[in-house]
């Protein structure tokens, strides 16, 4: 799988930029969460029988954590887990084996510990 990084932005978050992904001990440049390792891929085709689960990668400055994150399908929220190796850096997922063939939307919110929102929406494609 490729490793797609899409900034967040508060206001709209279909808007979306790509910068560099911070490398070990490097902090995300900006205030907002970063969102990473979408899955499923944006764009992708997946077919029923291999859907299990949508997932980001949630990333803030060291300063701050992720205080919480949900993931929308759809536009309904699906009871998700957020877990990860530091505070600053999680990863929220939901259980998608339950979606018929066609296209769906997926939308990730977080918040960090300062109260800053970011947030992303993606599609994919369920055959």
């Amino acid at each position: 799988l490729g490793v797609v990084l899409l900034a967040l932005v508060a206001v709209s978050p279909t808007a979306g930029t790509i910068p560099a992904k911070p490398d070990a001990g490097q902090e995300p440049t900006g205030v907002a969460p970063i969102l990473y390792n979408l899955t499923p891929t944006e764009g992708a085709i997946v077919s029923q029988d291999e859907l299990s689960r949508a997932a980001a990668t949630i990333e803030t400055r060291r300063q701050v954590s992720v205080s919480w994150a949900g993931i929308f399908v759809d536009g309904q929220r699906r009871p998700a887990e957020l877990m990860g190796p530091t505070y600053y850096q999680q990863t929220v997922s939901a259980d998608l084996g339950d979606l018929s063939p066609g296209k769906h939307t997926v939308r990730v919110k977080a918040v960090d510990s300062e109260g800053h929102v970011g947030g992303y929406v993606w599609e994919f494609n369920v055959v």
